[in-house]
C-alpha cells in the first residue's frame, strides 16, 4: 500500500502502515496540496491531509476520479510561546487577527511582553 499525507498527520500514516505491513513509511510527508495531486494520478493509493480546496477537487473532477473522504482527526492550531510570555486567554478573534491579517503587532496588546507574535 502507498500512503502519505500532509505533515501534520505524516505520524498516522505511519502507525497505520507499521500495523498493516511493518516498517517506517513514510519516511517523509509529500505534503496536503503534492498528496492530493499524486493519489489523483494513481501514485498513492491512500492519503491524511485536511478535507480538500476548491482546486483539488476540480482537479479530480477534470481528471474523472472520484474522492472519497473519511474524518480520522481534527485539526487546531496550537499556540506555543516561551515560559516568560505572560499573554493569557487570546481569544478566536485575536488569534485570527495575529496569523491572517497580522492585526497585532506586538504581544504586549495582549498582556504580555514588548515582542512581535511570529507569522
Amino acid at each position: 500500500m502507498r500512503i502519505n499525507g500532509s505533515t501534520s498527520a505524516l505520524e498516522i500514516a505511519r502507525r497505520l502502515y507499521r500495523v498493516m505491513h511493518g516498517g517506517d513509511y513514510p519516511r517523509e510527508a509529500v505534503k496536503t496540496v503534492p498528496a492530493y495531486e499524486k493519489l489523483i494520478d494513481g501514485e498513492l493509493d491512500l492519503i491524511f491531509v485536511p478535507y480538500a480546496s476548491a482546486d483539488v477537487l476540480s482537479l479530480a473532477q477534470e481528471r474523472g476520479v472520484e474522492l472519497e473522504f473519511q474524518k480520522v482527526a481534527l485539526e487546531a492550531p496550537v499556540f506555543i510561546t516561551p515560559y516568560e510570555n505572560t499573554a493569557e486567554n487570546i481569544t478566536e478573534e485575536q488569534a485570527r487577527s495575529i496569523y491572517t491579517d497580522y492585526g497585532i503587532k506586538s504581544w504586549t496588546e495582549l498582556g504580555g511582553p514588548d515582542l512581535m507574535p511570529s507569522n
